[in-house]
């Protein structure tokens, strides 16, 4: 089989992991994997190379509007002259153009919706529209990567069901002490708790809340250290304003993107989410596999994740009780290495990449046969 994964960019993003874990995983059982990007890669960022490792072709299609005449004949021709047997799209623009793509080209599609809401003050109206068109009527499956994704997305698509299929985390690689207590030491100097959040500035992560929390965990815990990993987006410069009113400069760090982010893991004692709203994040899974203790707001399929025992859930949009539950974890060592450990043991069993691979690959297989 001749699998076509097509996205809006290749640059970091809970997205572009799935796409990594399913060449890592799935590769071997397909005759061709292609990824497709439609914008070109920031400077710096290695996914494509990492693809190409994994066995992956990999091509950009760049153009400066998303309807580009050239653009969709090069990818209908591709699919075409390929032999393709089935396109699958992720995120908004790979979601329009995609299906029609695969439309013109007789080439069955596979879509993703990987979010449970999108921010109303970036979102495009024309841009949602068209998305849900594309999916609703060119689409022949629609996959949702989470249980709260479905629910909240199910109106837009009609009777069109969608197939849940819950994201997955790859293992993460153990890291030896001298390399813990360097890397602990290059990103926040010396500290005695090092918290980590993952994930783009945009509104929907709220790091203004976790600012706010953290100034709060600080100022019992001045020894204490923040490091947010995170491509930028839309807040940072109000992020960074936030800080600086807070007086975090020296303890709240923000590191942009980084590609050694399991490093960064297991180097951490503690993943702090703040997040407004979520599908199934990847960095939560990924610190869970770290077997970091996690405290996070109770949003999209975040409380599915988090049974009793393996971590603390608290409302979004409450700093205070936010960096209240931090503390206490804080205060009790003992109780973060339990939650650690339960936590790595359940996404390993409920969250592995091979089982989920399998249901993509099936899916695909009942495409085709239809």
């Amino acid at each position: 089989m001749h699998v076509v994964q097509l996205i809006d960019s290749l640059n970091w993003g809970g997205a572009q992991k799935l796409l990594q874990t399913f060449a890592e995983t799935a590769r071997p059982s397909l005759k061709r994997l292609t990824i497709i990007s439609l914008r070109e890669t920031h400077p710096g960022v290695t996914i494509p190379d990492q693809l190409r490792r994994a066995g992956c072709e990999v091509i950009t299609l760049p153009a400066r509007h998303l309807f580009n005449i050239s653009r969709i004949r090069k990818l209908v021709a591709y699919l075409r002259q390929q032999d393709v047997d089935v396109l699958h799209t992720h995120l908004t623009y790979a979601n329009i153009l995609g299906p029609l793509a695969g439309r013109l080209s007789g080439v069955p599609v596979v879509s993703t919706v990987h979010n449970e809401f999108y921010d109303p003050k970036r979102d495009n109206r024309t841009r949602r529209r068209l998305e849900t068109w594309s999916l609703r009527w060119l689409s022949k499956r629609i996959i949702a990567v989470s249980h709260a994704v479905a629910e909240a997305q199910q109106h837009r698509f009609g009777a069109k069901p969608m197939a849940i299929i819950p994201n997955c985390v790859m293992p993460i690689p153990s890291i030896s002490p001298d390399e813990r207590r360097q890397l602990r030491a290059q990103v926040a100097g010396e500290t005695t708790w090092l918290l980590i959040s993952v994930g783009r500035l945009a509104r929907q992560k709220g790091y203004p809340d976790l600012a706010e929390a953290f100034s709060q965990v600080h100022q019992r815990y001045p020894s204490s250290r923040l490091i947010i990993a995170g491509h930028e987006g839309s807040t940072q410069e109000k992020l960074k304003e936030r800080i600086a009113e807070l007086n975090l400069q020296d303890s709240a760090l923000l590191l942009g993107p980084r590609s050694d982010v399991p490093a960064l893991l297991k180097a951490s004692d503690m993943f702090v989410s703040a997040s407004l709203w979520e599908g199934l994040p990847i960095a939560l899974l990924e610190a869970m596999a770290a077997g970091l203790p996690v405290v996070a707001t109770s949003v999209g399929d975040v409380p599915r994740v988090i049974e009793e025992g393996c971590g603390v859930l608290v409302p979004p949009g409450e700093p205070a009780r936010l960096a209240e539950e931090v503390c206490a974890l804080l205060e009790n060592p003992g109780k973060m290495k339990a939650l650690g450990e339960a936590a790595e043991a359940h996404v390993a069993k409920h969250y592995a990449p091979q089982a989920w691979a399998a249901q993509l690959l099936e899916l695909y297989q009942a495409v085709c046969a239809r």
